[in-house]
């Protein structure tokens, strides 16, 4: 782990490294208009959480990451709702 003063360690919270993300964006062929967006992203927890929750709780992390930049493109004029 990083020892840093400001920041003490708390045992309640699981602490992990989020290393490399890589995303993906192309055109959808069977929809015009609409893209497919694929991603790639590394994390390590430190093996602190049982694989089952982790694999139910990542896709809703994700799914919510694309909903803030879709209300940011759309509000920004960048996108069509």
């Amino acid at each position: 782990g990083v020892e840093y003063p400001e920041f003490q360690v708390d045992d309640s919270f699981v602490r992990g490294i989020s290393g490399c993300m890589i995303m993906k964006v192309d055109k959808d062929p069977s929809k015009p208009g609409y893209i497919r967006v694929s991603t790639i992203t590394e994390m390590d927890i430190k093996g602190k959480i049982p694989r089952y929750l982790l694999d139910s709780t990542i896709p809703g992390v994700l799914a919510n990451s694309f909903n803030t930049w879709r209300k940011f493109l759309e509000k920004g004029g960048h996108l069509k709702s």
